[in-house]
């Protein structure tokens, strides 16, 4: 039965919305700190903090996949089930599971921190700084770890204010904590302690939130069953991180820490565009898995409207990162890097090419057809590996995130095939969903180089923006009333059961 203290969940729009809100503030708060740390720690200091950080959860890091693909099997299962009881006892499963799964990695990384620390050589003067920093960031895999089946278990309650919320004071506690201890010459030990006190703060407001939402972690639960369920989305999970973070670590190896802080500069330009696009589609997970227990025609219908809208807000932003790149770099690194401008145009194309599959990728993981997915995943993966150490050797940092690129093409059409699939599409409708976009896109590309091309600086990225912007509000606005205005039906290219 339904708990009668877990108030009702919020709509797929508002979620999007809080999502939207909470997650821009976290990429404006990220944004920002990029020249702040780099004029504070130097170039060289802040690329050890960027390859410390890919230990840990947050941003995506390779400390992510340590969740087991419970980050998002939770999600599912959690909006799969009306009963209370079941809720809590996959919550308290998960957690158990991830609690001891962050712990032992935790012992694990601080016993090999200065093996690792060696491993990129970063030099006898800050040696002992990165060592301990890489201690604490472990302790934090601790706290992060089982957090993350706290923060999937409020998605998938469809209380996406709540834990966005959460996501965005931690954020804003590192921010200005971070950037304080940085100004008084604590380094990447003072970073790295901020993170951790932040990160404990906010896995324990995530179990408080839980438990106002009559969702505390509970018994009955099964972790061998919680693993069996997230493996599979483990490995899609380890495609998406590792697109980006390879290519840090391969960097390091191969080129040296200041190439990856010209890969975390082009990342960076390119979070606009990411952040857009997780927004539009961070609540389609637990929206398909209701509404196919509830409404199965109108949820193949809202793989088609959420494909077209994220692509429409997503690519303006990707294509005005492409337009703008050469100016835009310099303004956040501060010193030119090179390889930046063509790194930001690789990962930007990255980012365009996803868009097709990107809302019914989501939809299909709440479908429980994550399995299908594996394979195509995983050979991602692996491509983008082989072609960054390749690639990378022979072009630096433009090489590596062109890697990304060439991953990305590779598997957009087999990923859009299976997603459209699951709910009896063809792949083509995917494509033609977005092609407005596309189009958006290359307008606001062009802009935006034309308008820099005059004046190269900040000033002229600010005037590309103000434009590129109007342009966008304007086509947004036509679509939105062109669809009240002429509701699109059954569409023909639906593939009959």
């Amino acid at each position: 039965m339904t708990s009668p203290t877990r108030p009702a969940p919020r709509g797929l729009l508002s979620n999007t919305a809080a999502s939207a809100v909470a997650t821009g503030w976290v990429a404006l708060l990220t944004l920002v700190a990029v020249p702040v740390l780099i004029r504070l720690l130097g170039v060289r200091e802040y690329g050890i903090w960027v390859l410390i950080t890919v230990l840990a959860v947050q941003g995506r890091g390779l400390g992510s996949l340590l969740d087991l693909g419970l980050g998002q099997s939770l999600i599912q299962r959690v909006a799969s089930t009306d009963d209370a009881r079941t809720v809590r006892s996959h919550v308290g499963a998960g957690g158990a599971l991830l609690g001891l799964v962050g712990t032992v990695s935790a012992v694990v990384i601080a016993v090999l921190a200065p093996a690792l620390v060696d491993l990129f050589g970063v030099g006898p003067a800050v040696r002992a700084d990165t060592v301990l920093a890489v201690r604490l960031i472990a302790l934090q895999l601790a706290f992060e770890v089982p957090g993350v089946a706290f923060g999937a278990a409020l998605e998938g309650l469809r209380r996406y204010e709540v834990r966005r919320s959460i996501d965005a004071a931690r954020a804003t506690v590192f921010f200005a904590a971070g950037i304080g201890v940085a100004a008084a010459g604590a380094g990447v030990v003072g970073l790295a302690a901020v993170s951790l006190a932040s990160t404990v703060a906010s896995t324990l407001a995530l179990l408080g939130a839980l438990a106002w939402f009559g969702a505390a972690p509970g018994r009955g639960g099964s972790m061998r069953r919680e693993a069996a369920a997230g493996l599979p989305l483990l490995a899609l999970r380890a495609t998406g991180v590792g697109y980006r973070q390879v290519d840090r670590v391969v960097l390091g190896l191969v080129v040296g820490v200041v190439a990856v802080t010209g890969f975390d500069v082009a990342d960076k330009v390119n979070l606009a565009a990411l952040t857009v696009l997780g927004a539009a589609t961070s609540a389609l997970i637990p929206a398909a898995a209701h509404g196919l227990r509830t409404d199965r025609a109108r949820t193949e219908g809202l793989v088609l409207r959420a494909t077209r809208w994220s692509a429409l807000v997503t690519l303006p932003c990707a294509a005005f990162a492409f337009g703008v790149a050469a100016p835009l770099g310099r303004m956040i690194a501060g010193t030119p890097i090179p390889g930046t401008t063509a790194a930001i145009r690789w990962l930007a194309l990255s980012t365009i090419v996803s868009v097709v599959y990107a809302a019914a990728f989501e939809m299909a993981i709440g479908a429980a057809a994550a399995r299908r997915l594996v394979a195509v995943s995983v050979g991602g993966l692996v491509l983008n590996l082989g072609a960054t150490v390749v690639l990378a050797r022979r072009y630096g940092l433009a090489g590596s995130a062109a890697a990304t690129c060439l991953a990305a093409v590779a598997v957009t059409p087999i990923v859009a095939r299976i997603c459209a699939g699951v709910f009896r599409h063809r792949s083509s409708v995917l494509v033609r969903a977005c092609v407005p976009a596309f189009a958006l896109g290359a307008a606001v590309a062009g802009l935006g180089a034309a308008v820099t091309a005059v004046r190269d600086d900040a000033t002229g990225v600010a005037a590309a923006a103000g434009l590129c912007g109007l342009l966008t509000a304007v086509v947004l606005l036509y679509v939105h009333r062109t669809e009240r205005a002429h509701p699109v039906g059954p569409d023909p290219m639906v593939v009959t059961a």
